[in-house]
């Protein structure tokens, strides 16, 4: 692409993230309007549709809720409707404490194994 495209592409990709800000936030407003009616689908003057979806509550409890629903329901059945799952997740400062533990060596095999690939992106002002 010559560089001299790139002001004008600047200017036409600022415009756009203008429009579509302005655009979602109209949507927003008018999916307030429509999600009182209840679920089912909708349909507008020219035939296009819409359909609110009240999906099922996620089963998300936090630790207070786990205590409380194994105090009702007792160890034997707790035991069958809850996992025991235990979860390793990098430390705070991963990337500095590995390489101060580690010999360079090491610490490019572990970056290599627990780096994912980074997608690059536009931000726009």
């Amino acid at each position: 692409m010559p560089k001299s495209n790139l002001p004008a592409l600047i200017d036409e990709g600022a415009s756009l993230k203008a429009t579509i800000k302005e655009a979602t936030a109209r949507l927003k407003e008018i999916e307030a309007e429509i999600l009182p009616l209840g679920a089912g689908k909708y349909e507008g003057a020219t035939g296009t549709a819409c359909q609110v979806i009240c999906a099922s509550p996620a089963i998300k409890p936090g630790k207070d809720a786990i205590e409380a629903v194994k105090a009702v329901v007792g160890e034997e059945h707790f035991k069958t409707i809850f996992d025991r799952v235990v979860n390793f997740q990098p430390c705070k400062g991963f990337s500095d404490v590995v390489a101060a533990l580690l010999t360079p060596a090491k610490a490019t095999k572990v970056f290599a194994l627990c780096e994912a690939p980074s997608t690059p992106y536009v931000k726009w002002a």
